[in-house]
């Protein structure tokens, strides 16, 4: 009876390293197709990296222009606003020159009228007094 059971329990351990076995070439089977998977995951994902690190370049390559653009925009308003600013100074000079010369043309037909005026009434005078005389 004991050499039944000794031969029993050597069927079921050679009985379970046969599936051990199985197991084993089974799991080495199912991992060569799961690298085969990976390997055909990585070749189809490297185009999209090398694709995706070009449209990462170009976009930081857009980024920095339009940097410079709003740089650039920036710096042109603030030459606008210098160039409103000296123009409005022009416009305020020129206010200032055409005040003052209407100031002196009046003076000066002030003066051209009070000499007229003065011309013509001392000339007046004199005929006056020639035709007396």
């Amino acid at each position: 009876m004991l050499e039944i059971f000794i031969v029993i329990q050597t069927i079921v351990v050679i009985g379970i390293f046969i599936i051990f076995l199985l197991l084993f070439f089974g799991i080495k089977k199912e991992s060569e197709i799961l690298k085969e998977k990976i390997t055909k995951f990585e070749a189809d994902i490297k185009p999209i990296l090398t694709e995706t690190k070009s449209l990462l370049a170009n976009l930081n390559k857009i980024s920095s222009s339009i940097k410079d653009i709003t740089d650039d925009a920036r710096q042109i308003s603030h030459k606008i606003k210098e160039s409103a600013i000296a123009i409005e100074s022009v416009v305020s000079n020129f206010k200032y020159s055409v005040d003052k010369t209407k100031t002196k043309v009046s003076v000066l037909k002030l003066g051209l009228q009070t000499g007229v005026s003065t011309f013509l009434g001392y000339y007046l005078k004199k005929m006056q007094k020639k035709e007396e005389l």
